[in-house]
């Protein structure tokens, strides 16, 4: 049985809603992400890396511990300024910040680009979503 009092009274930043609301969100972005065409080259990516800091790295986590024994290609997590060295263009690079404002992440998608990886992001829109509309890359905004 869940406490509701006792969630309420360690639980100050409500993060459980958020818990409880994420089968909907994600629901949410399955239908709304096929609004998004991919150029088929991001499918044959040989590596992921997901660019991102704090929440908005979760997706990495989620992915590594829910598909860690059916992922078929690695995948990196990116929360740093830099660019591990063994990325190529036939890398899928994800730019992941919800406020769009995110420091590192748009340091290193600008990077991605101009190394001229396989770039999308996830983002509210702010800058990140500015570049990746200025260079014309697919991306998801929510």
């Amino acid at each position: 049985m869940i406490d509701q009092k006792r969630i309420k009274k360690y639980d100050v930043s409500d993060a459980y809603s958020s818990i409880r609301q994420l089968p909907h969100q994600i629901e949410q972005v399955m239908n709304e992400i096929k609004n998004v065409t991919f150029p088929q080259s991001y499918y044959e990516a040989d590596c992921i890396a997901i660019s991102g800091m704090g929440g908005s790295i979760y997706s990495y986590y989620i992915i590594s511990t829910l598909f860690a024994h059916s992922l078929k290609k690695p995948l990196v997590a990116v929360n740093d300024y830099h660019i591990p060295s063994f990325l190529t263009p036939r890398t899928l690079f994800l730019g992941s910040s919800y406020s769009g404002s995110t420091e590192e992440t748009i340091a290193t998608t600008e990077k991605a680009i101009k190394n001229k990886y396989q770039v999308t992001a996830v983002t509210m829109g702010g800058v990140l979503g500015e570049v990746m509309k200025k260079n014309r890359l697919p991306f998801y905004q929510f």
